[in-house]
């Protein structure tokens, strides 16, 4: 397939920003900072900012780019996802060994 001139595809998800009732109620603020690995929100010109950058010639060689801006969140979702995927695959290794070992004794 012939890649498309002059289109980009890019795209800026952002996590929790400093704005509305995050910034209105403190306490709010201080508790839901603990699920953000870099323990702040972002503000509302650093979005801006990266939003600005896929926009600018800067990304002209980039397409189809999905630039999280959360703080960390997704990133730690995956690590997260995938030590529950080895901790499941070994988990069915010693399962998968200790029927193995049955199977031979009774014979």
């Amino acid at each position: 397939m012939p890649p498309v001139s002059g289109r980009a595809a890019d795209s800026s998800v952002g996590g929790a920003s400093a704005t509305g009732i995050a910034v209105t109620v403190p306490e709010r603020l201080a508790a839901e900072t603990l699920n953000i690995p870099l323990r702040k929100y972002g503000r509302p010109e650093e979005v801006a900012l990266a939003v600005e950058v896929l926009s600018s010639a800067f990304s002209d060689h980039m397409t189809g780019v999905n630039l999280p801006y959360d703080g960390g969140v997704t990133r730690a979702y995956y690590q997260e996802r995938a030590a529950c995927q080895r901790a499941n695959a070994m988990r069915s290794k010693e399962a998968d060994a200790a029927n193995s070992t049955r199977s031979f004794s009774r014979n």
